[in-house]
């Protein structure tokens, strides 16, 4: 399946054409369910910040099935069943949370089922995307990822943009025009997204799938899901994404709930900020993965890291007049979150051994989740708290800035734990900044991610 003949088939190209619209409906119905939108469906339900926490929370425990998600890929020996039903499920029972409102008129209860419908919806999603994973793995040679992913995620990117920006216009002119019907307004937008989810499955079930390439017959499964454990570097990078994953998703919750609620911004201005965040990812993910196959991921994530630490410290300067500021952060968020997302999954497919990449990936993804679980269900806590707190010392400090400030300095406290990290052949910090400092300009059309940073390649040094 690897060989040049056989990757240039046709039938491979028919199904690299196919894998884009996959991708762009895919995204579309993440967009439209989630996000900024999701923020606004959990507020019109008058929704707490530990309940927002929640939400955010409960969804990620379905990455601890991803392991097993592995065992039934290597039993079956094939990708698209398995992602096909996790996917169908993920979408479907959304159906559920959208009607809803039809038979359930507390807040109370729409709330926790929405909980529930959401977690249970991650769960498909999370099948759906590791059994993704391991198919493009095979079926998109590594030489050719940064040129396929590169135009495929310029596609998802506008598509989803153009979605973002359309949604939020949307909900505010319904606003304006019925007062009391938001919640129906978000209802909508979320059943558009449900037949999106539909279309991409629909795409994707026609989908070439190669052989499997992975599995290792000499040792059960059971005791190959212990090797990401004692893999000391692997469990070293574990550590270091479990401090740092606990900062980020502290505070990654509220900073929409924070513009909402705090600088009382619109809909449209929300997903405004949101769609420079996003410019700013989709054109320098190219521009990183140049880098980072250059100089190597590690040094590239530390710099990366060290910047988006910073982020949050800007956010405790920022008012409702700020919008220059506010448009800068985002921009630097988009910016250098496109770095860290390519290089944190290009270490883990290279830390890993090709036997057992399901198994390392679903391994990271199930145990990073934990810290990321707890960590906005404590943000919300401390939120709510904090109030009482400050007024208590007599201090007239903003809660949110309060944590915002706990995130930043989190972060970099964190950074030290990466330094410990070995990768093959790495390269210094200051070589990497060497590099970056000789970089004069760049454009959108460098490259475009959402999803999959960890796809993208550069041009290899020779």
């Amino acid at each position: 399946m690897n060989d040049s003949s056989t990757a240039q088939s046709p039938i491979v190209r028919r199904a690299l054409r196919l894998s884009i619209w996959d991708g762009i409906f895919a995204n579309l119905y993440a967009n439209l369910t989630g996000g900024v939108f999701l923020v606004g469906y959990a507020l019109a339900l008058k929704a707490s910040e530990v309940q927002i926490g929640l939400l955010a929370a409960f969804p990620l425990l379905a990455n601890l099935v991803q392991p097993f998600s592995t065992y039934f890929i290597e039993l079956i020996g094939r990708r698209r069943p398995l992602a096909l039903l996790g996917g169908t499920f993920a979408r479907l029972i959304w159906l559920v949370l959208i009607l809803a409102p039809f038979f359930l008129t507390s807040r109370t209860q729409l709330l926790l089922l929405s909980l529930w419908i959401i977690g249970l919806s991650q769960v498909g999603t999370a099948i759906n995307n590791l059994a993704w994973m391991s198919w493009m793995a095979d079926l998109v040679r590594e030489e050719e990822r940064g040129r396929y992913f590169g135009f495929r995620n310029a596609a998802l990117g506008t598509a989803a943009l153009l979605a973002s920006l359309a949604g939020g216009y949307f909900l505010d002119e319904w606003r304006g025009r019925h007062p009391q019907g938001e919640m129906d307004a978000l209802r909508l937008l979320f059943l558009i997204g449900v037949c999106c989810g539909v279309i991409s499955l629909l795409i994707q079930a026609r989908i070439y799938e190669p052989p499997l390439q992975e599995g290792d017959d000499a040792h059960p499964f059971l005791q190959r899901l212990l090797l990401p454990f004692q893999d000391i570097n692997f469990r070293r990078f574990l550590l270091f994404t479990i401090a740092w994953n606990f900062a980020v998703y502290l505070v990654a919750p509220f900073f929409a709930v924070y513009m909402f609620k705090t600088l009382n911004l619109s809909y449209t201005a929300v997903t405004f900020y949101a769609v420079v965040s996003s410019v700013a990812d989709l054109a320098s993910a190219r521009l990183w993965g140049h880098l980072a196959d250059r100089e190597t991921n590690k040094p590239i994530l530390f710099l990366t890291s060290f910047f988006a630490a910073l982020i949050p410290y800007g956010w405790i300067f920022t008012t409702r007049e700020s919008g220059l500021l506010l448009g800068l952060l985002h921009l630097e968020g988009g910016l250098f979150w496109a770095g860290i997302r390519l290089c944190t999954g290009n270490l883990v497919l290279k830390i890993a051994p090709v036997a057992n990449r399901s198994i390392y990936f679903s391994t990271y993804n199930a145990v990073t989740a934990i810290m990321v679980i707890v960590a906005p269900i404590l943000g919300g806590f401390a939120l709510k708290l904090l109030p009482g707190l400050l007024h208590s010392l007599h201090l007239q400090w903003e809660p949110f800035f309060v944590v915002f400030f706990l995130s930043s300095t989190l972060r970099l406290l964190s950074l030290p734990l990466l330094a410990r990290v070995q990768e093959p052949h790495e390269r210094t910090v200051w070589q990497a900044v060497r590099v970056i400092r000789n970089v004069r300009a760049f454009t959108t059309t460098m490259g475009f991610n959402l999803a999959y940073h960890f796809w993208l390649r550069g041009k290899k040094e020779r």
